[in-house]
């Protein structure tokens, strides 16, 4: 049979001050709940500011990555300081893969590489408002390129190692 301890009695003191003695522990609570609840908001506000977390639910950075759960960085949303927002993909090796963007002039371009590294396929819009395709051989240089001039006409160019046009039309 489990045996207790006699419950130890409180020294003697009047009612009067054992009800004062619990008013003021209350009082020390509530007061420390209530700074910490300030203390709570300020740092929350604070880490919002930092955060780009603005009141209307809307998330605002320069730059958010998508990782892997090992922490690899698997794409970035970002602006770079040299040009306008893009969207880079990369490969399970850390290596570009894909570019979604606007160049510094505001032009739109979309980029493909190959798993060595090596830029294989570009569509874009020039300034002038032309589109563009160009297709690059495997030591990425064009080798076909598709455009639409000014005037709405095709032309389609296949070129050689070296750069030089093999074929053109029209």
């Amino acid at each position: 049979m489990a045996t207790f301890a006699p419950k130890r009695r409180r020294p003697d003191i009047g009612q009067k001050e054992a009800s004062k003695m619990g008013r003021g522990r209350w009082a020390l609570v509530v007061a420390a709940l209530c700074a910490a609840a300030v203390i709570g908001a300020v740092v929350y506000a604070a880490g919002c500011a930092r955060s780009g977390v603005a009141g209307n639910g809307v998330v605002q950075a320069q730059r958010f990555e998508l990782v892997d759960s090992q922490g690899k960085v698997l794409a970035i949303l970002g602006v770079p300081p040299d040009g306008g927002p893009g969207l880079a993909l990369y490969d399970s090796g850390g290596k570009t893969r894909v570019i979604l963007g606007m160049v510094a002039d505001g032009s739109p371009t979309l980029a493909f590489w190959d798993s060595e590294g090596k830029r294989r396929a570009g569509l874009g819009v020039l300034p002038d408002g032309r589109p563009g395709l160009a297709l690059y051989d495997s030591g990425g240089k064009s080798r076909a390129d598709f455009d639409v001039q000014t005037d709405g006409s095709p032309e389609l160019t296949l070129s050689d190692s070296g750069g030089g046009v093999i074929w053109r039309a029209p």
